[in-house]
């Protein structure tokens, strides 16, 4: 297929069909004032130079994405944040309803909310979901009634410490597994990592850093039962209540490292001196 000179030029033409593979350069695109709908499954594979030949960056988009009826989408090797004319008070980069998301080597940053899945299945691997302002749900994805997989990431620097609880992940009646991952410098009210309402499973993954400005009863870096596959890091199990139970809670394995509201173990002591920051990805190594 011939290139198109946009990027919603493609969906006009004529021999746009489902299930395509769609080749972008890295240039930056604005989808305009409003998410864009895509109804068809469609994998973007952004960062190819003006022949097609290499890819050799990343694709910018301005804009979000409304995912629906069933469609998959991949995207792959995009930076996304909001275009200029956004009109919509709350603005997602990337809402998916009874569909497939898999957003892989890219960032979603600067939305009000990164990720808002319902009924679906996430996949997030090898990216940033990075400084989304926050919803009183959730700032870096919310995840209700689907299955979310997050693989290698950063999420880092979401939520509103006035009104959100779950600032980094928010999930609501989901089967979640987290591994490689690195969650960290997120705020919320209650949980500024993440607030588990459902199977939550951690391997290999730090959570630390966080904060939950209603105290630490409520948090920091955790509320709710998590599953530990081992080899896990939480920074603050926050303030035990009156039944002895922490609001992060969990079976420990004896590869977990453990920090509480009365002994934390602090973000720069953690991730100064055991993880570099990509400052191209935004993801720690």
């Amino acid at each position: 297929s011939t290139p198109c000179a946009t990027f919603k030029g493609m969906f006009l033409k004529d021999d746009f069909l489902d299930s395509r593979v769609v080749w972008v350069t890295n240039d930056t695109f604005d989808l305009g004032p409003y998410p864009y709908t895509l109804t068809k499954s469609i994998e973007f594979w952004g960062g190819w130079d003006p022949t097609f030949t290499n890819r050799i960056g990343s694709t910018n988009l301005l804009g979000g994405f409304d995912v629906q009826d069933g469609a998959v989408i991949a995207i792959d090797k995009f930076v996304m944040a909001p275009s200029t004319g956004y009109l919509l008070p709350i603005r997602v980069g990337l809402n998916v309803d009874d569909s497939t998301l898999i957003v892989s080597n890219s960032i979603i940053q600067n939305f009000t909310l990164g990720i808002d899945a319902w009924n679906s299945n996430t996949i997030v691997s090898n990216s940033a979901i990075i400084n989304n302002s926050g919803t009183s749900m959730g700032g870096g994805i919310y995840n209700s009634d689907g299955m979310l997989t997050i693989v290698n990431s950063t999420i880092s620097g979401n939520g509103d410490p006035n009104i959100t609880v779950g600032g980094g992940v928010h999930t609501f009646n989901s089967v979640v597994n987290i591994y490689s991952t690195t969650i960290a410098r997120n705020s919320g009210k209650q949980a500024g990592g993440i607030y588990a309402l459902g199977t939550v499973a951690l391997a290999n993954t730090l959570i630390v850093g966080n904060r939950a400005s209603s105290g630490a009863k409520y948090g920091p870096d955790c509320s709710g039962v998590l599953v530990s596959r081992g080899s896990n890091l939480i920074g603050n199990l926050g303030l035990p209540g009156v039944s002895g139970d922490y609001p992060c809670r969990g079976d420990w394995t004896h590869s977990d490292i453990l920090g509480d509201n009365a002994k934390p173990i602090l973000v720069q002591n953690t991730l100064s001196t055991t993880l570099t920051l990509d400052p191209t990805t935004g993801q720690y190594y």
